[in-house]
């Protein structure tokens, strides 16, 4: 886990927004040789993240469920679990493409299966009046933060999940603080810790108990597999080449603006003329020895600024996944659609 967080923070930046990019100031846009506080200021002031990344894991997704997800039973119960899988509204289709895009983001996702309910039922009668159903859970890789797996019968299986959650808890009559949990699942056991606010770093089980599983409801879906629940991002040098164009095109911005204005140069002139004033209406009146003009920079170094921008926007689009940028006019055989 802590091998993959290095990838996993560099495709969070390039999810992130320009505000947040901004916040976290020399972390991610360096401070220049010889360059003060004020400068700096300025400079990064005119910081825009572009979301490359983001567009091309949208249309990675959008590609793969091209067609509409099916999703066929005489289960009428079944069908109504489709239209809302999680609890809240999503239905089956919307939540795989949730996953699929973090999976796709990040190298992974995992998805609990959770049946918790107050009442127990003892028939299916009793549950179907309950109206207890089964919900998915996104669990991302970043809120894991440990698993133990063991080969039963030639096969990878998991013994010992824990994530991170978050909790909202009342705090007097109309206030409320979040906390911190980590909930621990094994097969036919789950343990739930809170960590304390404010206090030391010391946390309590506050919650434990059991379920009818002899395996840990978890599934995973992989972008790009390197072992059980280890991945890698598919897109991340897509990711790295986002944010090296947002670094490019701050520069550039910066000294675009500086550049923009031209700098007046008096040869010969008394500096000590009083109501020395310049606009087009006016005209200065130079000793023979004299000389004005205006210095300003070379267009060539902003050209060639330019073409360094379009040099990595293309390198992005020839980095990500074949096909999601363009249509292909070939024409195809269905296998190969």
């Amino acid at each position: 886990i802590l091998a993959m967080m290095t990838s996993w923070e560099r495709v969070s930046m390039a999810l992130a927004d320009s505000t947040l990019l901004k916040n976290s100031g020399t972390r991610f846009i360096p401070q220049l040789p010889g360059e003060d506080k004020d400068g700096y200021q300025a400079r990064i002031s005119k910081f825009v993240h572009v979301p490359w990344f983001e567009e091309l894991t949208e249309l990675a997704v959008h590609k793969l469920f091209r067609k509409t997800l099916n999703f066929h039973t005489e289960d009428e119960t079944l069908k109504e679990w489709a239209e809302d899988v999680d609890g809240s509204g999503t239905d089956l289709e919307a939540f795989w493409k949730l996953v699929t895009k973090i999976a796709i983001q990040y190298g992974h996702c995992h998805v609990l299966t959770d049946m918790s309910t107050d009442v127990v039922p003892r028939t299916l009668k009793e549950q179907a009046e309950l109206a207890i159903k089964p919900n998915l859970f996104v669990i991302k890789p970043q809120q894991v933060v440990g698993f133990r797996t063991k080969r039963v019968a030639g096969r990878e299986r998991l013994t010992q999940f824990r994530y991170l959650e978050v909790a909202q808890k009342e705090d007097g009559r109309y206030g409320s603080i979040w906390v911190d949990r980590v909930r621990v699942l094994e097969p036919g056991k789950f343990e739930l810790w809170e960590k304390p606010q404010g206090g030391p770093d010391d946390w309590t089980l506050i919650e434990e108990g059991t379920y009818d599983l002899d395996e840990i409801p978890i599934s995973t879906v992989y972008g790009r597999r390197e072992g059980v629940l280890i991945s890698a991002p598919p897109l991340l040098e897509v990711a790295n080449l986002n944010l090296l164009y947002d670094l490019a095109l701050c520069d550039h911005s910066h000294q675009m603006s500086v550049a923009a204005t031209p700098i007046l140069v008096l040869k010969g002139f008394d500096e000590h003329q009083p109501d020395l004033t310049v606009s087009v209406n006016r005209a200065l009146a130079m000793p023979p020895e004299g000389d004005v003009n205006y210095v300003q920079t070379d267009s060539a170094s902003f050209a060639a600024q330019e073409n360094y921008l379009k040099f990595l926007a293309d390198r992005m689009n020839q980095t990500a996944i074949v096909g999601f940028k363009e249509q292909k006019n070939a024409a195809e055989a269905a296998a190969a659609k």
